[in-house]
């Protein structure tokens, strides 16, 4: 038995026809003899690229790291920001998109270095963000895939004190060669903090977050009070998105007993 993860290697392609929009991740046990079928299915419903086949990494959502780091025009990485991962999305069309990460000391991941030389190695420029899964075995820690771009959660690093649209202006062509490796924990969040709490298996994990939000270190996408303060309707349209979540988490990723 081979557990494996088919993925597509051209995210942009993997929704169309009959995939009706749902982010085609296959997450199952399958025989090596197995595979052929499921590449069969995947091309017949209009996939047109390649496909990419990894070994299943066990462990749930908080094995996740995510790393984000911006290269300036030179191709040299200007900062970095690491983050533990305490829950993702489980509902078809948002499943993988992280709801809740606690960011951690970037120095404290040796990986970090290593994906800093090949970014500089590549004279990669702009926005890169990695996903990373910790397998259970110490100091083993498996990179998933880069995206060229910033991540759709990267609020977490604004969150830091690095805000994402400074280093663009100030970084971008300064002729600066530093780079700033965030060190600071913060909690951040786009579902209610309850729900992170409730449904991250680490309850370790959930303890700093806790005491993160209890230091108010915690920061949460939606609800930017200067958005919110004058515009009452839609401040209420976010508190009624934040409440749905519960039910979304209760229907799609039960509590574990």
């Amino acid at each position: 038995m081979f557990r494996a993860a088919a993925r597509p290697a051209a995210a942009a392609d993997s929704r169309p026809k009959d995939l009706q929009g749902i982010l085609f991740v296959i997450l199952s046990a399958v025989i090596f003899g197995c595979i052929p079928v499921i590449t069969k299915t995947i091309y017949a419903s209009g996939y047109p690229d390649r496909m990419v086949l990894q070994k299943m990494v066990p462990g749930g959502d908080d094995h996740m790291r995510v790393l984000t780091a911006f290269s300036d025009e030179n191709g040299k990485v200007r900062a970095m920001c690491l983050g533990h991962t305490m829950v993702e999305e489980h509902t078809p069309h948002g499943l993988g998109n992280h709801a809740a990460i606690v960011s951690e000391d970037t120095t404290s991941l040796p990986l970090v270095e290593n994906i800093r030389k090949m970014l500089e190695a590549c004279r990669y420029t702009g926005f890169s963000n990695f996903d990373i899964k910790y397998s259970g075995t110490p100091g083993d820690y498996r990179v998933f895939e880069i995206n060229l771009r910033q991540g759709r959660s990267n609020y977490y690093v604004t969150a830091t004190g690095m805000n994402i649209a400074r280093l663009v202006v100030e970084k971008w062509n300064d002729g600066g060669t530093d780079c700033v490796l965030n060190k600071n924990e913060v909690f951040w969040h786009h579902v209610p903090a309850q729900v992170a709490f409730t449904y991250t298996e680490d309850k370790d994990l959930v303890a700093r977050a806790k005491a993160l939000k209890a230091q108010g270190k915690e920061a949460c996408s939606l609800l930017y009070k200067p958005d919110l303060l004058w515009n009452p309707v839609r401040y209420a349209c976010v508190l009624e998105q934040l409440r749905r979540q519960f039910k979304k988490f209760k229907t799609y990723y039960p509590v574990h007993k």
